[in-house]
C-alpha cells in the first residue's frame, strides 16, 4: 500500500544489497564489486542512485553528500533501512551501535520475528517500543497455506490488525482460530499468539501511523527491482554500463509510482 508524504519530509536511503561488478581499469581488466546507494524522496518518489566502493562510514557520508547535491537540499528526516554501517559490532544481545551516525535513541523498532532481536534492541535502547513486522508475520503465516487459499487467508488476517484496539484484535484472532481457515491451518493462530506481545503495540497508534509500521516502505520495493535486474545480468564491462541499466530500471519504475493507492 502506498503512503503519502509531505514535500521535503522524508528521504528513504539504503544500499541495494547485491553488489555490481564493474571494470575499474580497462587496460588490466580489473573488476571490483561496487555498492549501489539509493535514495528516494517520499513525496515525489524522485530517485537518486550512485556507486560506492564500500558501505563504510566515509563512503556512506559521501553518498549522502552527493544525494543532497542532486536533490538541491536536505529533508527533514532520513529513513535508513538496516544499513550495515549503523552497527560497529553485530550481536543479538549487546550490539555496538555506531553513534557517530547520529543514532541517539530509538522510539519504535520493527523486527521480523528473529529470536533474541527484541532483547538485543532493548538492551541498547531500554525505552524503545519493539513491534513485530505485520508484513513478515503474514508472509510467515502464508507459508502454512496452500497456494489456492492464500488470497482468502490473507484477507481473513486483515480483520486482526485493522481493528481499533488490542482487545478487539485478540477477539478477531480467536474468531480466526475457530473459523474455517483457523481450523484448516491451526499453525497460523499459534504463530500470532507466540508473537502477540510484540504485535499489539501498534494498536495504540492512529491508522496513518499503523500503516507506516505494517507496510513495506518505498526504498525496499525499489531495491528489490534493482537487485533482480543486477542478478539477471551477472557482470558488467564498465561502471557506466551498470549505471545506464539502473537508470533505465528507475525510469520504468516511475510508472508504478503514478498508480493510485491500493490495499
Amino acid at each position: 500500500m502506498r503512503q503519502t508524504y509531505a514535500a521535503g519530509e522524508r528521504l528513504f536511503v539504503d544500499y541495494a544489497g547485491d553488489t555490481v561488478p564493474v571494470v575499474v581499469d580497462r587496460l588490466t581488466g580489473e573488476v571490483r564489486e561496487a555498492q549501489v546507494f539509493v535514495a528516494v524522496l517520499g513525496a515525489s518518489s524522485f530517485t537518486f542512485a550512485c556507486a560506492s566502493r564500500t558501505q563504510a562510514l566515509p563512503d556512506w557520508l559521501d553518498a549522502h553528500v552527493r544525494t543532497f547535491s542532486a536533490i538541491g537540499g536536505a529533508p527533514e528526516l532520513l529513513v535508513p533501512d538496516n544499513t550495515k554501517t549503523a552497527v560497529i559490532k553485530a550481536c543479538f544481545y549487546d550490539p555496538d551501535v555506531n553513534r557517530s551516525r547520529g543514532v541517539e535513541d530509538v522510539l519504535i523498532a520493527v523486527v521480523d520475528g528473529l529470536k533474541g532481536f527484541p532483547e538485543a534492541i532493548t538492551a541498547v535502547f531500554p525505552q524503545a517500543q519493539v513491534q513485530t513486522c505485520i508484513v513478515h508475520l503474514i508472509r510467515n503465516s502464508l507459508d502454512f497455506v496452500s497456494y489456492k487459499d492464500r488470497r482468502a487467508v490473507a484477507s481473513a488476517l486483515k480483520q486482526i490488525y485493522r481493528v481499533k484496539d488490542a482487545a478487539a484484535g485478540e477477539q478477531e484472532l480467536d474468531a480466526f482460530a475457530g473459523g474455517r481457515w483457523g481450523r484448516k491451518y491451526p499453525a497460523i493462530a499459534q504463530s500470532w499468539r507466540r508473537h502477540w506481545s510484540e504485535v499489539i503495540p501498534f494498536y495504540a497508534f492512529p491508522d496513518d501511523v499503523r500503516r507506516i509500521i505494517y507496510t513495506t516502505n518505498a526504498i525496499e520495493s525499489l531495491n528489490a527491482k534493482l537487485r533482480r535486474t543486477v542478478r539477471a545480468r551477472g557482470h558488467f564491462p564498465t561502471d557506466e554500463s551498470a549505471m545506464k541499466l539502473l537508470y533505465l530500471v528507475l525510469n520504468l519504475a516511475q510508472k508504478e509510482w503514478k498508480m493510485p493507492p491500493r490495499e
